[in-house]
């Protein structure tokens, strides 16, 4: 990429996979005043916490007349460490754990925010065709004790871990009530749920009249509005076959909508000397395999989220198919197809991109 003046690229590394954001240099937490063309001011505010084991930025651009800053981040803030706790699918003081433990049959009464995902997550894996689905959680388990033993799991360990793995095990009771049908069958939102932090939070600044932001939530981005001097905001994807940082495949402009990006290279299991992906395909038990990367544009981030991994799952051709069913929603996939990579995307991607 070439060297934009004045800007810096700050990485923020996803559970899945990397995004770059381009922005003014600016310090975590600082405020800075800017005058915009018509010559009202605007302040600037960006500041990094850790969430979902890895990073949380809110970046925005604000009026100080109509927006108290330090009040409306605060609430973002707090929703975070609400949706971290009570989304957890081991932790002793959240729902979602609540959830796991539970007998089979027995309901669990939960917050609005775990009840709305876990609608949300039974429409994306209706959507899919299975493709996506929160109960996947039994074999990312045996996954990774195979990567521990490095052994390779029975077919027969994986059919029998199949029988816990299904949308179709959870039911949804009045009362904000959530049951799980089947012995064994476990909820993990660990992909979705910083997505969907994000999204709460692009809600409360909405809220607080902040109508130029950039959310990214351990590589869930969304945004709205404005980058300082910009046209939206420029987000640049990770070249797949580079080091970290050291390249990008595209450079995104991002205005009133949402990016994820999921891929095999920057998470994987390795088991007798192989790789395999850690995205679970939850209809074979098996890691996908395939795709490199697939990125997502959609109008909010747990959509682009709910579509990028379920890519990685079917491939491009397969993908591209669902996505055309998909109102508002843009995706980009690299293949290894015999060594060689392969792009595929949707006809309105190349919108979002932007020269180097």
């Amino acid at each position: 990429m070439p060297r934009i003046q004045s800007i810096k690229m700050l990485k923020m590394w996803s559970l899945k996979m990397a995004l770059f954001m381009v922005w003014p240099l600016l310090t975590a937490g600082s405020l800075q005043a800017e005058m915009v063309s018509a010559g009202k001011p605007l302040e600037d505010y960006n500041e990094t916490r850790a969430y979902f084991g890895a990073y949380f930025t809110v970046h925005c651009r604000y009026d100080n007349k109509l927006t108290d800053i330090h009040a409306a981040t605060e609430k973002c803030w707090r929703k975070l460490d609400e949706v971290q706790v009570n989304m957890n699918a081991t932790s002793t003081q959240g729902f979602l754990g609540l959830v796991n433990r539970a007998d089979p049959n027995r309901g669990v009464q939960v917050s609005n925010d775990l009840y709305r995902i876990i609608a949300d997550a039974i429409s994306y894996s209706e959507r899919t065709e299975g493709a996506f689905d929160i109960t996947v959680y039994p074999l990312v388990q045996l996954w990774k004790r195979a990567a521990k033993q490095d052994k390779l799991p029975a077919q027969s360990e994986i059919d029998d871990t199949l029988q816990k793995v299904g949308s179709k095990f959870i039911r949804l009771d009045p009362d904000n009530t959530v049951i799980l049908t089947q012995p064994g069958v476990s909820l993990d939102l660990n992909a979705i749920a910083p997505a969907f932090a994000v999204d709460r939070v692009a809600e409360i600044l909405e809220e607080n009249q902040v109508v130029n932001y950039m959310v990214d939530g351990s590589g869930e981005i969304r945004c709205k509005g404005d980058q300082e001097g910009q046209r939206g905001w420029r987000v640049g994807v990770q070249d797949p076959t580079k080091q970290h940082d050291q390249g990008v495949i595209d450079i995104l402009i991002l205005k009133d909508c949402a990016v994820s990006t999921s891929g095999n290279y920057e998470r994987f299991y390795t088991i007798q000397g192989k790789r395999f992906s850690h995205i679970i395909d939850p209809r074979s038990g098996y890691p996908a395999n395939g795709v490199v990367s697939a990125t997502v544009i959609a109008p909010t981030a747990e959509e682009a989220n709910a579509f990028s991994t379920p890519l990685c799952v079917l491939g491009g051709k397969a993908g591209m198919k669902l996505l055309s069913a998909s109102k508002n929603v843009e995706a980009y996939v690299l293949e290894d197809v015999d060594g060689r990579l392969v792009p595929s995307e949707t006809p309105g991607y190349h919108r979002f991109r932007t020269s180097r």
